[in-house]
Protein backbone atom coordinates (compact mmCIF):
# COMPACT_ATOMS: atom_id res chain seq x y z
CA UNK A 1 0.00 0.00 0.00
CA UNK A 2 1.58 3.24 -1.28
CA UNK A 3 0.99 6.74 -0.02
CA UNK A 4 1.34 9.99 -1.92
CA UNK A 5 0.85 13.47 -0.54
CA UNK A 6 0.46 16.61 -2.46
CA UNK A 7 1.07 19.42 -0.38
CA UNK A 8 0.86 22.07 -3.35
CA UNK A 9 -0.28 21.63 -6.45
CA UNK A 10 -0.69 18.68 -8.56
CA UNK A 11 0.08 20.06 -11.88
CA UNK A 12 1.42 19.36 -15.33
CA UNK A 13 0.12 18.51 -19.02
CA UNK A 14 0.54 14.85 -18.66
CA UNK A 15 -1.01 12.31 -16.06
CA UNK A 16 -0.91 10.67 -12.87
CA UNK A 17 -1.98 7.15 -12.02
CA UNK A 18 -3.62 6.71 -8.80
CA UNK A 19 -2.56 2.32 -8.50
CA UNK A 20 -4.61 0.03 -6.51
CA UNK A 21 -4.36 0.29 -3.14
CA UNK A 22 -2.94 3.66 -2.96
CA UNK A 23 -3.89 6.57 -1.18
CA UNK A 24 -3.62 9.98 -2.89
CA UNK A 25 -3.66 13.08 -0.69
CA UNK A 26 -4.18 16.45 -2.26
CA UNK A 27 -3.80 19.33 0.08
CA UNK A 28 -2.95 22.27 -2.95
CA UNK A 29 -4.86 22.65 -6.39
CA UNK A 30 -4.93 19.91 -8.67
CA UNK A 31 -4.81 20.93 -12.64
CA UNK A 32 -3.10 18.34 -14.04
CA UNK A 33 -4.43 17.21 -17.29
CA UNK A 34 -5.18 14.02 -16.22
CA UNK A 35 -6.20 12.19 -12.99
CA UNK A 36 -6.20 8.27 -13.53
CA UNK A 37 -8.22 6.91 -10.10
CA UNK A 38 -10.35 4.03 -11.04
CA UNK A 39 -7.81 1.19 -10.09
CA UNK A 40 -10.12 -1.23 -7.26
CA UNK A 41 -9.83 -0.29 -4.53
CA UNK A 42 -8.05 3.29 -4.00
CA UNK A 43 -8.40 6.26 -2.58
CA UNK A 44 -8.21 10.48 -3.24
CA UNK A 45 -8.15 12.44 -0.51
CA UNK A 46 -8.55 16.46 -1.12
CA UNK A 47 -7.76 17.65 3.12
CA UNK A 48 -6.64 21.48 2.47
CA UNK A 49 -7.64 22.99 5.91
CA UNK A 50 -6.03 25.91 4.70
CA UNK A 51 -8.06 27.07 1.18
CA UNK A 52 -11.10 25.98 -0.50
CA UNK A 53 -10.19 23.67 -3.75
CA UNK A 54 -11.54 22.39 -6.73
CA UNK A 55 -12.41 18.42 -6.93
CA UNK A 56 -11.05 17.21 -10.12
CA UNK A 57 -13.77 16.50 -12.12
CA UNK A 58 -12.65 12.61 -13.04
CA UNK A 59 -13.90 8.78 -12.03
CA UNK A 60 -12.79 8.02 -8.82
CA UNK A 61 -12.89 4.98 -7.09
CA UNK A 62 -13.03 6.19 -3.31
CA UNK A 63 -13.28 9.90 -3.09
CA UNK A 64 -12.85 11.39 0.44
CA UNK A 65 -13.68 15.02 1.54
CA UNK A 66 -11.89 15.75 4.58
CA UNK A 67 -11.59 19.82 4.88
CA UNK A 68 -12.37 21.48 8.02
CA UNK A 69 -13.07 24.61 8.01
CA UNK A 70 -13.31 24.46 4.19
CA UNK A 71 -15.09 23.90 1.02
CA UNK A 72 -14.22 21.37 -1.98
CA UNK A 73 -15.98 21.94 -5.01
CA UNK A 74 -16.57 19.90 -8.19
CA UNK A 75 -14.81 21.34 -11.14
CA UNK A 76 -16.84 19.24 -13.74
CA UNK A 77 -19.49 16.22 -13.99
CA UNK A 78 -17.89 13.35 -11.56
CA UNK A 79 -17.98 9.56 -11.20
CA UNK A 80 -17.63 7.84 -7.92
CA UNK A 81 -17.61 4.02 -8.50
CA UNK A 82 -17.36 3.06 -4.58
CA UNK A 83 -17.20 5.41 -1.31
CA UNK A 84 -17.73 9.03 -1.24
CA UNK A 85 -17.54 10.29 2.05
CA UNK A 86 -17.49 13.67 3.42
CA UNK A 87 -15.20 13.34 6.82
CA UNK A 88 -15.16 16.95 7.28
CA UNK A 89 -15.78 20.65 5.73
CA UNK A 90 -17.81 21.42 2.82
CA UNK A 91 -18.44 19.05 -0.43
CA UNK A 92 -20.19 21.04 -3.10
CA UNK A 93 -21.24 20.02 -5.84
CA UNK A 94 -20.38 22.70 -8.05
CA UNK A 95 -23.65 22.30 -10.18
CA UNK A 96 -22.45 19.63 -11.82
CA UNK A 97 -24.03 16.02 -11.32
CA UNK A 98 -22.19 13.43 -9.18
CA UNK A 99 -22.81 10.34 -9.87
CA UNK A 100 -22.10 7.37 -7.75
CA UNK A 101 -23.23 3.84 -7.97
CA UNK A 102 -25.59 1.07 -6.50
CA UNK A 103 -22.68 -0.66 -4.14
CA UNK A 104 -20.59 1.78 -2.50
CA UNK A 105 -21.12 4.33 0.38
CA UNK A 106 -22.21 8.04 0.43
CA UNK A 107 -21.58 9.28 4.01
CA UNK A 108 -21.95 12.41 5.76
CA UNK A 109 -19.68 13.05 8.72
CA UNK A 110 -21.39 15.50 12.11
CA UNK A 111 -20.10 18.52 11.17
CA UNK A 112 -20.08 18.23 7.71
CA UNK A 113 -21.68 19.47 5.30
CA UNK A 114 -23.08 18.53 1.50
CA UNK A 115 -24.32 21.30 -0.63
CA UNK A 116 -26.27 21.23 -4.26
CA UNK A 117 -26.26 24.47 -6.65
CA UNK A 118 -27.66 22.50 -8.99
CA UNK A 119 -30.72 24.60 -11.05
CA UNK A 120 -31.98 20.96 -12.43
CA UNK A 121 -32.45 17.43 -11.34
CA UNK A 122 -30.91 15.59 -9.96
CA UNK A 123 -30.54 17.59 -6.80
CA UNK A 124 -28.93 14.28 -4.89
CA UNK A 125 -25.96 12.55 -6.06
CA UNK A 126 -27.25 9.75 -8.04
CA UNK A 127 -27.13 6.11 -8.08
CA UNK A 128 -26.55 5.68 -4.72
CA UNK A 129 -29.18 3.28 -2.55
CA UNK A 130 -30.97 4.40 0.60
CA UNK A 131 -29.31 1.72 2.53
CA UNK A 132 -25.92 2.73 1.81
CA UNK A 133 -26.54 6.78 2.86
CA UNK A 134 -25.19 7.37 5.80
CA UNK A 135 -26.00 11.37 7.14
CA UNK A 136 -24.91 12.14 10.75
CA UNK A 137 -27.32 13.90 12.84
CA UNK A 138 -25.34 16.97 12.96
CA UNK A 139 -24.44 16.70 9.29
CA UNK A 140 -26.09 19.03 6.58
CA UNK A 141 -27.60 18.38 3.51
CA UNK A 142 -28.19 22.17 1.97
CA UNK A 143 -30.30 22.48 -1.04
CA UNK A 144 -28.70 25.94 -2.20
CA UNK A 145 -29.81 26.21 -5.80
CA UNK A 146 -31.64 29.25 -7.32
CA UNK A 147 -34.53 27.56 -8.75
CA UNK A 148 -37.51 26.38 -6.99
CA UNK A 149 -37.87 23.42 -6.88
CA UNK A 150 -39.31 19.62 -4.61
CA UNK A 151 -36.90 18.31 -2.49
CA UNK A 152 -36.93 14.68 -3.99
CA UNK A 153 -38.25 11.83 -2.45
CA UNK A 154 -35.46 9.32 -3.68
CA UNK A 155 -33.01 7.95 -2.53
CA UNK A 156 -33.66 9.02 1.40
CA UNK A 157 -36.19 11.33 3.08
CA UNK A 158 -34.55 11.39 6.53
CA UNK A 159 -31.95 13.98 6.93
CA UNK A 160 -29.65 14.87 9.36
CA UNK A 161 -29.62 18.66 9.23
CA UNK A 162 -31.93 20.03 6.47
CA UNK A 163 -30.65 23.21 5.03
CA UNK A 164 -32.22 25.23 2.68
CA UNK A 165 -30.21 28.04 0.96
CA UNK A 166 -31.20 30.67 -2.05
CA UNK A 167 -34.07 33.47 -2.16
CA UNK A 168 -36.61 30.57 -3.77
CA UNK A 169 -38.90 28.22 -2.18
CA UNK A 170 -37.74 24.56 -2.12
CA UNK A 171 -40.83 21.80 -1.50
CA UNK A 172 -41.35 19.20 0.30
CA UNK A 173 -42.41 15.98 -1.80
CA UNK A 174 -42.93 13.54 1.21
CA UNK A 175 -43.30 13.46 5.04
CA UNK A 176 -39.37 14.03 5.85
CA UNK A 177 -37.85 13.28 9.05
CA UNK A 178 -34.63 15.73 10.23
CA UNK A 179 -33.10 15.98 12.62
CA UNK A 180 -32.22 19.52 12.30
CA UNK A 181 -33.12 22.61 10.03
CA UNK A 182 -31.42 25.52 8.82
CA UNK A 183 -32.95 28.11 6.66
CA UNK A 184 -30.01 30.10 5.60
CA UNK A 185 -31.42 33.12 2.96
CA UNK A 186 -33.73 36.00 3.33
CA UNK A 187 -36.77 34.69 0.84
CA UNK A 188 -35.45 31.59 1.22
CA UNK A 189 -38.31 29.42 2.32
CA UNK A 190 -39.29 25.41 2.90
CA UNK A 191 -42.89 24.89 2.42
CA UNK A 192 -43.64 21.12 3.87
CA UNK A 193 -46.23 20.60 0.57
CA UNK A 194 -48.63 19.05 3.23
CA UNK A 195 -46.26 16.32 4.64
CA UNK A 196 -45.53 16.27 7.96
CA UNK A 197 -42.18 17.06 8.94
CA UNK A 198 -40.84 15.20 11.58
CA UNK A 199 -38.03 16.73 14.00
CA UNK A 200 -35.78 15.27 16.81
CA UNK A 201 -36.04 16.79 20.64
CA UNK A 202 -32.12 17.41 20.39
CA UNK A 203 -31.94 18.77 17.25
CA UNK A 204 -32.09 22.77 16.36
CA UNK A 205 -34.56 24.98 14.03
CA UNK A 206 -32.55 27.81 12.96
CA UNK A 207 -33.74 30.57 10.93
CA UNK A 208 -32.09 33.88 9.45
CA UNK A 209 -34.17 37.24 9.02
CA UNK A 210 -36.67 36.75 5.99
CA UNK A 211 -36.59 33.38 5.57
CA UNK A 212 -39.51 31.31 5.95
CA UNK A 213 -41.36 28.14 6.94
CA UNK A 214 -44.94 27.32 5.04
CA UNK A 215 -46.94 24.63 6.56
CA UNK A 216 -49.73 22.98 5.02
CA UNK A 217 -51.58 23.59 1.30
CA UNK A 218 -54.96 24.56 0.53
CA UNK A 219 -55.80 20.46 0.48
CA UNK A 220 -53.77 19.43 3.77
CA UNK A 221 -53.17 20.74 7.13
CA UNK A 222 -49.73 19.98 8.84
CA UNK A 223 -48.33 20.93 12.07
CA UNK A 224 -45.26 22.76 13.15
CA UNK A 225 -42.57 20.00 12.65
CA UNK A 226 -42.93 17.41 15.99
CA UNK A 227 -40.71 16.57 18.70
CA UNK A 228 -38.46 19.67 18.40
CA UNK A 229 -38.29 21.74 21.67
CA UNK A 230 -38.46 25.91 22.13
CA UNK A 231 -34.49 26.09 23.41
CA UNK A 232 -33.21 24.75 20.44
CA UNK A 233 -35.31 26.70 18.15
CA UNK A 234 -34.33 30.33 17.33
CA UNK A 235 -36.76 32.21 14.95
CA UNK A 236 -34.99 36.02 13.41
CA UNK A 237 -37.67 38.46 14.03
CA UNK A 238 -38.27 38.81 10.63
CA UNK A 239 -38.70 34.90 9.84
CA UNK A 240 -41.87 34.04 9.08
CA UNK A 241 -43.99 30.90 9.81
CA UNK A 242 -47.08 30.49 7.63
CA UNK A 243 -50.01 28.17 8.74
CA UNK A 244 -50.99 27.51 5.03
CA UNK A 245 -54.07 25.51 4.90
CA UNK A 246 -57.31 25.76 3.77
CA UNK A 247 -58.23 23.40 6.33
CA UNK A 248 -58.09 23.93 10.28
CA UNK A 249 -54.91 24.30 11.52
CA UNK A 250 -53.20 24.28 15.38
CA UNK A 251 -51.05 26.98 15.70
CA UNK A 252 -47.63 24.71 18.07
CA UNK A 253 -47.30 27.03 21.16
CA UNK A 254 -43.23 25.42 20.74
CA UNK A 255 -41.22 28.13 19.52
CA UNK A 256 -40.97 31.55 19.61
CA UNK A 257 -41.79 32.44 16.65
CA UNK A 258 -40.21 35.68 14.57
CA UNK A 259 -43.35 36.50 12.06
CA UNK A 260 -46.08 34.60 12.37
CA UNK A 261 -48.97 34.56 9.61
CA UNK A 262 -52.16 32.85 8.73
CA UNK A 263 -53.06 32.21 5.04
CA UNK A 264 -55.72 30.43 3.12
CA UNK A 265 -57.91 30.60 -0.13
CA UNK A 266 -61.16 29.51 1.54
CA UNK A 267 -62.89 30.44 5.12
CA UNK A 268 -60.88 28.39 7.85
CA UNK A 269 -59.97 28.43 11.64
CA UNK A 270 -56.60 28.76 12.81
CA UNK A 271 -56.96 27.82 16.78
CA UNK A 272 -53.38 28.29 19.24
CA UNK A 273 -52.42 25.44 20.96
CA UNK A 274 -51.30 27.10 24.06
CA UNK A 275 -49.84 30.62 25.24
CA UNK A 276 -47.94 31.68 21.92
CA UNK A 277 -45.00 34.45 21.88
CA UNK A 278 -43.16 35.68 19.16
CA UNK A 279 -40.75 38.81 18.19
CA UNK A 280 -41.97 40.03 15.36
CA UNK A 281 -45.03 40.32 13.57
CA UNK A 282 -48.51 38.57 13.55
CA UNK A 283 -50.76 38.53 10.65
CA UNK A 284 -53.99 36.78 10.22
CA UNK A 285 -54.49 36.53 6.48
CA UNK A 286 -57.47 36.90 4.66
CA UNK A 287 -60.49 34.38 5.32
CA UNK A 288 -59.26 33.07 8.22
CA UNK A 289 -60.67 32.90 11.85
CA UNK A 290 -58.30 33.10 14.93
CA UNK A 291 -59.49 31.35 17.84
CA UNK A 292 -57.10 32.18 20.71
CA UNK A 293 -59.23 29.13 22.54
CA UNK A 294 -58.65 31.08 25.92
CA UNK A 295 -54.92 30.91 25.01
CA UNK A 296 -52.46 34.44 24.82
CA UNK A 297 -50.69 35.37 21.70
CA UNK A 298 -48.30 38.24 22.75
CA UNK A 299 -44.72 39.60 21.77
CA UNK A 300 -41.74 38.54 23.51
CA UNK A 301 -39.25 40.96 25.39
CA UNK A 302 -36.24 40.90 23.42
Amino acid sequence: NSVFTVTTALTGAGGFTNAANATLNIGGTSTITTLTATANPNLVVYNSTTAAQTIKGTTYHNLTIDKTGQIGTLGAATTVNNNLTVTNGTLADGGFILTGNATGTFSVSAGATYTTTKTTTPWFPTAFTSGNISLANTSTFNYAGTSAHSIPTTPITTYGILGITGAVTKTLAAATTVYGIALNTSAGILADGGFQITGNAAGTITAVAGSGLTLGTTTVATSFPTNFVNANISFASTSTVTYNSNLAQTISNVPTYGALTTSATGGVTKTLAGNTTLTGAFTNGANNTFDVAGFKIGRAHV
